[in-house]
């Protein structure tokens, strides 16, 4: 059962889920239980609950009936998901045609810690980061694709401008430390 005090609120449930994989929650059984948003995965037999979800999304089919299945249960519940492609591109090649500066967050910083930032070398790309990036991309196109609705999220130092979104309008807005911008 999805957690009472939010919805008292009037307020919507976000999850941060898995595949089902040593004890994480898998996004379909969230949905059943009336979650409002899903945030990392699709989840249901696409995610087997057998590996990780990361060891289960670079082999994702978006073709497949598993994935079919996921999406209509989204479409049907009108649930939100939101692939966290900036968690993943953060660590990948950050084509500068997608991503770019959203705030200056170093100003509320400290001199001090303005300055071990700059000190610091570039990171590195992951390569697996970068599978999984592009993997989401692939993801959210085709939870687009299916009806479902979808929004594009990440940390405030950059925001993705998502090419594969096809929407006319984009609305920004913060929860918690997260950047979201809804592409429905």
């Amino acid at each position: 059962m999805i957690p009472s005090p939010p919805r008292a609120h009037g307020l919507p449930i976000t999850g941060h889920l898995g595949s089902g994989y040593r004890n994480t929650a898998n996004p379909r059984d969230a949905i059943r239980m009336g979650i409002d948003r899903v945030e990392h995965f699709p989840g249901a037999d696409a995610m087997p609950a057998g590996r990780s979800a990361y060891a289960s999304l670079v082999e994702l089919d978006v073709e497949s009936c598993a994935f079919a299945e996921i999406a209509a249960l989204y479409v049907e519940r009108n649930v939100h998901f939101d692939a966290t492609l900036t968690a993943f591109g953060y660590f990948g090649a950050q084509d500068p045609g997608v991503f770019t500066t959203f705030h200056d967050e170093p100003k509320y910083l400290t001199p001090y810690m303005r300055a071990v930032l700059t000190g610091r070398p570039p990171r590195r790309s992951i390569a697996k980061f970068e599978r999984i990036y592009w993997k989401k991309r692939e993801t959210l196109k085709a939870f687009y694709d299916a009806g479902a609705r979808h929004q594009v999220g990440g940390h405030l130092q950059r925001a993705p401008r998502h090419p594969g979104c096809r929407t006319s309008s984009m609305c920004a807005g913060r929860t918690a430390a997260t950047w979201i911008a809804c592409c429905t």
